[in-house]
């Protein structure tokens, strides 16, 4: 089942289901929403892709699936230079993590258009709280003490605000697409630029860039090209401290940026890179498609 819904249009509720029925059934999207003037808000499971391209997003992907809270503008508002400008956000508990009983997950999205050929955007992702008992935790030999006290409201206002805490691990991304098409050019031009905590180096980064050319043919075709690192493969700035941020696996956060068994962030899941080749075509009426896919895929064992 691809989506079910109830209300729509101009009503205030909405309900909204979308189910996987492969041989493991499992409920993808669903929950229910309301809207009030310019806002919504949704308490259901849901599917946030935050930036991202053909292979996955660097801060948080939909191949996981989140039960929390979602809010945001119900439709842009026009904020000068800015343009239109989109505000959403979530949160909500992460029930199967591993090694830390009981945390939460949240993320911030912000996009602006200052031109119809481009778009901006923030995005913000975070694993907080919980409970953790001490001891070595996968991927690290170190031995790590138990929490010696609660998480407090200095410390969820300090993760926030962007502030690094004992008790979360955050990754953040700067995200840009342009449409060539004012050129003459069928193609859309996207590249991201994210990071590990803010407290980590910044001379550790994650990238990702594509670009997607539409070609004119008797069938609907699309090729891609993208590029995706993290680590020494991403790195931009030369000068910049290049101690390792270890992404997607920080402080206590050791079984990695994901819910369960799923992965939260860029399929890469850690130090890598990987290029992409696409080719995407449907039949003139759009009720059939196939895709093509070249990968060369290198994954790293630790900070290259």
């Amino acid at each position: 089942i691809s989506a079910l819904s109830a209300g729509g249009g101009d009503a205030p509720l909405f309900a909204f289901a979308e189910a996987d029925l492969g041989p493991d059934p499992r409920l993808v999207r669903g929950g229910v929403g309301v809207r009030v003037g310019h806002f919504w808000g949704a308490v259901g499971r849901q599917r946030v892709r935050l930036g991202g391209g053909a292979s996955g997003a660097l801060v948080l992907d939909p191949s996981a699936h989140l039960d929390g809270v979602v809010v945001g503008l119900a439709e842009p508002v026009r904020l000068g230079v800015l343009g239109e400008v989109s505000i959403g956000g979530g949160a909500g508990p992460a029930s199967e993590y591993a090694t830390v009983e009981d945390p939460w997950w949240g993320w911030l999205r912000v996009t602006a258009r200052p031109a119809p050929w481009l778009q901006l955007g923030l995005s913000r992702a975070a694993l907080v709280g919980g409970r953790f008992g001490g001891g070595a935790v996968p991927y690290d030999p170190v031995l790590y003490p138990a929490d010696d006290r609660p998480l407090s409201f200095g410390d969820v206002l300090g993760a926030t605000v962007g502030r690094s805490t004992r008790f979360d691990d955050q990754v953040g991304a700067l995200d840009a697409r342009v449409s060539l098409a004012p050129l003459g050019i069928p193609a859309l031009a996207y590249g991201e630029l994210g990071w590990e905590d803010a407290s980590r180096s910044w001379g550790d980064p994650a990238a990702l860039v594509g670009v997607l050319f539409g070609l004119d043919t008797s069938a609907p075709v699309a090729l891609r090209y993208e590029y995706a690192a993290v680590g020494g493969a991403a790195r931009w700035c030369g000068w910049c401290d290049t101690l390792p941020a270890y992404w997607y696996r920080h402080t206590r956060f050791q079984s990695g940026w994901r819910s369960g068994e799923e992965l939260l962030g860029h399929p890469l899941g850690g130090y890598g890179r990987e290029h992409l080749v696409a080719v995407s075509g449907w039949n003139p009426d759009g009720r059939i498609r196939a895709d093509l896919r070249f990968a060369d895929l290198r994954i790293g064992r630790a900070h290259v």
